[in-house]
């Protein structure tokens, strides 16, 4: 895997090569199910170099970590694409992958298109469903094209060949190979003295193997054997090989792209890629598996334009700018679906960009339509039972789709602030404008009175917090969970609390959540504006949008990186690790090149468009697969061997006795263990505070408490410095590498971190 983003990164290396103009969409058909083409690859591969990626792999702090994991302190930096590129040569001679590299170096532009049954996927489903009855795979319903240009022949020649040769291996589906020479299309321009030259391939089920049950491939090199032409399935190849040949033909699917373009007005800098697709996924799955269509919907406004493209289809287009990937798209909106018009389908106000926690990492806010929520709930509820919701009132006096739905506002977000300690549940806050509390704390306490008709398993218990209502759910009995063995408890991790406040609803995965937002917005002056995301606001003009999103991924994973790095003894439990964390590259230099994400969506004109920009591109999928890699391998220069890992059934795990081991509060081992945990939460909680003051440590551990806008609560998200088990300060003190922190153990008597003082592992 990380061979391939080797491919990609080192082709930064070859010299820029002007590119020839390209006859876009020269051979799709405006039938065409899908249409992709690539303008500029050279241009693009140019780019490349400006991502985050590859700036990080060429960054000579991380060389020199990857170079002390693999051979140990002081050794050379290792340079991961020229690592990774020796792989690449070696394999390439010894036979075991094809020149990959040379092909794209020497391909100028491409484009391709699939043709399903003339645009009609859902017939195209239905004729293989068909096929699969009769045997074999009828043809007539697909067409492939795909056309390249490269530099110079003999490129073209390599690609060629590597593609009969490549075609010719689908021995292993039980597939036959046949040829047949083909004769050359009368008026052809040719070139040299052999003209266009043609093979045709059929390859077929076994037994399947006559005319029109085969699936057939044609290539074609054409204007002056710099052109590969490639034909699958039921294409008539001969009018457009002479026209190719001319070249022109003219570009049928260029009708597919025009409207597209004149809304997206502005080229990127670096063109990637440019597609159209038609959208065919709701119907499937609407075929297939009708009650997922709500998922699509859902996916889309938690992912973002990335699910609309695969979702929805329409045109896109994705460029390099400045270093960032930018993809645009226009498409139809949904056609119908369950959650159809609930959200993004209105455009936001400012207030709607209040819900958003101004300290989020990660967010998202779109319209909401309550009133086309409450019907649906409402249609569901009725199409099940006809008087399910009579029943619920009379018994609870309250409706779900009038007292529940109905209330709420505009607009719902969604906010992760930065990750403060991995041994406590993430803050994951969701926020709902609310337009009548009156109603919506009625239909809160009946849904209460539901919880209370389930038993001691349910809870939902009210909670009036500084003027906020808090209602908690918690699960206890057969409906509870608990891992032994974990150094927390998992049940701990998720007791889903909604709070009435003002003009909102939260939803918090734990009480402390929502009480930590509830003091944070009753500080506010009477009168004073909830302040709002500045990121969000930076993004610029926002009128119109209907969703808008911001991540600031690298810092988020920075963090949780940090915090990785610092319990990794703990995690192993004692045991020896393959790699020594403190050799590992500080967060900073895996994150310092990359830039947050944001995104928007606007609907104009009847139609849905689409923006997102973010630092990470389709190689963000090899990004983490190469690094592990290169660590991994570091391993066996120092002599370590493979980690080896039992297998243990599960069935053969007696849990009961598992919890019967743990030790018992206030015996040696607990107050250990308190201890061993403690170090662990000031170790994270120093090393976030030396990766916000660039690598200082503070003077003292009170500096872990005080509070900033990134970190509301301290590093350590408590009021107090913890005391070990024995109730003992923690010793601590900065030297000039970094500091040390240890406690004075059972005795009580600081022995300088020796005799029995407990260090963090």
């Amino acid at each position: 895997m990380f061979i391939a983003l080797g491919l990609a990164s080192a082709a930064i290396s070859v010299p820029f090569q002007e590119s020839a103009s390209y006859a876009p969409a020269s051979l799709h058909p405006a039938s065409a199910t899908f249409v992709v083409q690539f303008p500029d690859l050279q241009k693009l591969i140019e780019a490349f170099r400006t991502t985050g990626a590859v700036r990080m792999l060429e960054d000579p702090d991380l060389q020199t970590a990857i170079g002390q994991v693999m051979a140990g302190e002081g050794a050379d930096p290792v340079d991961p694409i020229g690592m990774l590129m020796e792989q690449y040569a070696r394999a390439v001679d010894r036979g075991e992958m094809p020149p990959l590299l040379d092909y794209l170096q020497g391909m100028e532009s491409a484009s391709a298109s699939v043709d399903f049954a003339g645009g009609d996927v859902l017939a195209f489903v239905q004729g293989i469903e068909t096929a699969e009855d009769k045997g074999f795979f009828v043809s007539q319903n697909l067409g492939i094209r795909f056309v390249a240009d490269f530099i110079d022949e003999p490129t073209a020649e390599k690609v060629t060949e590597f593609l009969i040769e490549a075609i010719g291996e689908d021995g292993p589906r039980g597939m036959e190979l046949s040829a047949r020479a083909l004769t050359m299309p009368e008026g052809a321009m040719g070139f040299g003295a052999s003209g266009i030259r043609d093979w045709t391939f059929v390859p077929s089920e076994a037994g399947n193997g006559a005319g029109k049950n085969g699936f057939e491939t044609t290539m074609h090199l054409v204007a002056g054997g710099k052109r590969l032409a490639l034909f699958m399935g039921n294409v008539d190849s001969a009018d457009y090989v002479r026209a190719l040949a001319a070249n022109t033909v003219p570009s049928p699917a260029a009708s597919l792209f025009e409207p597209g373009r004149a809304a997206f007005k502005k080229a990127p800098a670096a063109p990637a890629f440019e597609l159209f697709l038609r959208p065919f996924v709701e119907d499937m799955v609407a075929m297939n598996e009708p009650n997922a269509v709500p998922l699509l919907d859902i996916a889309e406004a938690l992912i973002g334009p990335a699910a609309s493209l695969a979702i929805r289809g329409g045109h896109w287009r994705m460029g390099i700018d400045s270093g960032q990937f930018v993809l645009e798209g226009i498409h139809d909106p949904s056609r119908g679906g369950p959650l159809s018009g609930v959200i993004g389908a209105q455009p936001l106000d400012r207030s709607a960009l209040e819900l958003v926690h101004p300290d989020a990492l990660v967010t998202s806010v779109t319209s909401l339509d309550s009133k086309v929520l409450a019907n649906l709930i409402q249609q569901f509820a009725t199409e099940e039972d006809p008087t399910m919701l009579d029943e619920i009132e009379e018994r609870f006096h309250f409706r779900p789709d009038r007292d529940l739905a109905a209330p709420l506002g505009g607009a719902v977000s969604y906010s992760l602030p930065a990750l403060t300690s991995l041994f406590s549940a993430p803050n994951v806050m969701g926020a709902v404008a609310l337009r009548d509390k009156e109603a919506f704390t009625k239909g809160m306490d009946g849904l209460m009175g539901m919880a209370e008709s389930l038993g001691e398993d349910v809870q939902l218990v009210r909670d009036d917090y500084k003027g906020a209502m808090m209602y908690t759910l918690s699960f206890t009995g057969d409906v509870g969970f608990s891992v032994p063995g974990l150094p927390f408890d998992p049940a701990s991790f998720f007791k889903p609390t909604f709070t009435i406040m003002g003009d909102r609803v939260l939803l918090t995965t734990l009480p402390t959540h929502a009480k930590k937002e509830i003091r944070r917005v009753g500080k506010l002056a009477d009168g004073e504006e909830p302040p709002v995301h500045e990121k969000i606001m930076a993004m610029g003009d926002l009128n119109g949008a209907t969703t808008v999103g911001y991540a600031d991924w690298p810092q988020f994973f920075g963090m949780f990186y940090t915090q990785i790095k610092g319990i990794a003894p703990l995690l192993a439990g004692g045991g020896d690790l393959p790699i020594n964390p403190a050799m590992l590259p500080d967060a900073a230099i895996l994150t310092r090149h990359f830039q947050p994400s944001e995104n928007w969506t606007r609907i104009q004109d009847g139609k849905v468009m689409q923006y997102a920009k973010s630092s990470l591109g389709t190689e963000a999928f090899f990004l983490p697969a190469s690094l592990a890699g290169l660590f991994t391998v570091g391993t066996r220069f120092q002599g370590t061997e493979p980690l080896m890992v039992e297998a243990v059934a599960v069935d053969e795990v007696e849990w009961e006795d598992a919890a019967e081991e743990a030790p018992e509060p206030g015996s040696p081992e607990a107050l250990l263990s308190t201890t061993e945990e403690s170090l662990v939460d000031l170790d994270v909680a120093l090393t976030l505070y030396q990766y916000d003051h660039k690598g200082a440590a503070p003077a003292s551990l009170d500096a872990l408490l005080e509070t900033s806008t990134k970190y509301p609560n301290g590093y350590l998200e408590s009021d107090a410095l913890p005391m070990d088990g024995w109730g003992h300060a923690f010793i601590y003190a900065k030297t000039d590498e970094a500091y040390r922190l240890y406690s004075m153990g059972p005795n009580g008597v600081d022995d300088g971190g020796a005799g029995d003082d407990i260090s963090p592992r």
